[in-house]
């Protein structure tokens, strides 16, 4: 068997003691392919002797861990990636053989022990040319459009959930009828017994499922509520979500498909999950931790908060409990002192972490992430405009979500068109800040 190490200061310090590259897995729970290199690729004897002699293996929960995740993840998980001892990319593949991972390690290995002086060179000249992002850019609403047009041209890809709301979106807008035909294509796959394999993406299309259902008055739709939400419920009653923004993902889908069903049993067991992650993960000031059931272990990641507040927002809506919305209110506050980039948006995580080790010394502003949190603060500052809720609420001095949102926006308002499908993300945030009644 492989001895995998944890991502760690020591554990690459080993690596460079031994002169040896670092082998890096992302892997997933939920991922077939993860559990296929478990059974096939890592547990191939040749493979694991290699291992032993030749590298320094670290495995990585992608969820356990965005932050790492968002950095090194090379297209879908699992992804292989061989480091320096100083987190530096030498090369990396997603899914590979026991053969062609074989050959990787006896490849990277010897290349690295041969030429490792002038790789490190490399790798720290490159760190000091690294190119900092464009900056601000305005808010145009012709973007709506572009996103549209890119979403509309022939792609043998699926569309992802976000790609399919931000057509809804535009459907609803009275866009032209080549969305609306788009869009009944993938209604009509989607009528189908269709699931993704990350829970979050399912939560997605729960709520796509619930918004579509409504707006296009099909019945086919409606009727694949139920059995995704089921699907959903089963995935946190398995325990099966056990991180902080993963659970709150699903409790928050399950949330408005309850409100949709008009099923108060989901409603009270989606309600009872948002408040069992909060109880655990969050400490008042701290913030949120990311692991339930080890609430010391990494804390202070955008994704928690962001993922959270979006449920609490949902639960405030259904309900009308103010608590939800108050404490997603102190949530996002809490990640503007923590997280926030004065150039506009918010980078994924604390700068004071001892493991901040080759790509995650960068501060990095994740685009969906930014986009999403956009969407919470648009949410945040139409409460604000409410007299009930500014009498009741504690508003940190100086917070403007609405502002927030703006900048937030204007941060990646010159990246988007990089992002393909995943632009969509930021056309829903955009449609929502030129929608704002505040």
């Amino acid at each position: 068997m492989i001895l995998w190490s944890d991502w760690s200061a020591s554990t690459f310090a080993r690596a460079a003691r031994e002169g040896k590259p670092v082998l890096l897995a992302l892997v997933a729970a939920w991922s077939h392919g993860s559990a296929e290199m478990d059974r096939a690729a890592f547990s191939d004897p040749d493979v694991q002797a290699l291992v032993a002699d030749r590298v320094v293996p670290v495995r990585v929960d992608a969820d356990a861990r965005p932050d790492i995740n968002e950095r090194y993840n090379l297209g879908g998980c699992p992804t292989v990636v061989f480091l320096t001892p100083g987190g530096d990319v030498l090369w990396g593949a997603t899914f590979l053989e026991p053969a062609a991972l074989r050959a990787a390690v006896d490849q990277v290995s010897r290349g690295f022990a041969a030429n490792r002086d002038e790789i490190e060179r490399r790798a720290a000249a490159d760190r000091a040319l690294a190119v900092p992002p464009p900056g601000p850019a305005p808010l145009d609403a012709r973007a709506l459009d572009r996103i549209a047009g890119e979403l509309l041209a022939p792609s043998a890809e699926p569309l992802e959930p976000a790609a399919l709301a931000f057509l809804l979106q535009r459907f609803r807008a009275g866009a032209r009828p080549a969305v609306g035909d788009r869009l009944r294509q993938w209604v009509d796959h989607l009528s189908g017994d269709v699931l993704w394999e990350r829970p979050e993406d399912n939560a997605a299309l729960l709520v796509f499922l619930v918004d579509a259902a409504a707006a296009l008055d099909d019945a086919r739709l409606a009727a694949r509520v139920a059995p995704v939400a089921a699907e959903l419920g089963a995935t946190l009653a398995a325990g099966r979500a056990p991180y902080v923004d993963m659970a709150c993902a699903v409790a928050g889908a399950l949330v408005r498909a309850a409100d949709a069903l008009g099923d108060a049993g989901l409603l009270a067991t989606a309600i009872g999950a948002l408040e069992e992650a909060m109880g655990a993960a969050y400490r008042p000031g701290h913030g949120l931790a990311h692991v339930l059931a080890e609430p010391e272990r990494t804390t202070g990641l955008l994704s928690d908060h962001v993922r959270a507040a979006f449920a609490l927002l949902a639960a405030h809506a259904v309900t009308g409990r103010l608590p939800y919305a108050m404490l997603a209110d102190e949530l996002m506050q809490g990640a503007r002192r923590r997280l926030w980039d004065e150039a506009g948006g918010f980078f994924d995580r604390r700068a004071d972490d001892p493991d901040a080790i080759g790509l995650l010394a960068l501060r990095v502003k994740p685009f969906v992430l930014n986009c999403d949190a956009a969407r919470v603060l648009c949410g945040l500052a139409a409460l604000h405009r409410a007299p009930a809720y500014r009498d009741a609420a504690v508003l940190a001095e100086g917070f403007d979500p609405g502002a927030d949102a703006a900048r937030t926006l204007g941060a990646q308002a010159a990246v988007y068109h990089e992002y393909g499908p995943l632009a969509a993300h930021y056309g829903l945030a955009l449609a929502d800040w030129l929608g704002r009644s505040w």
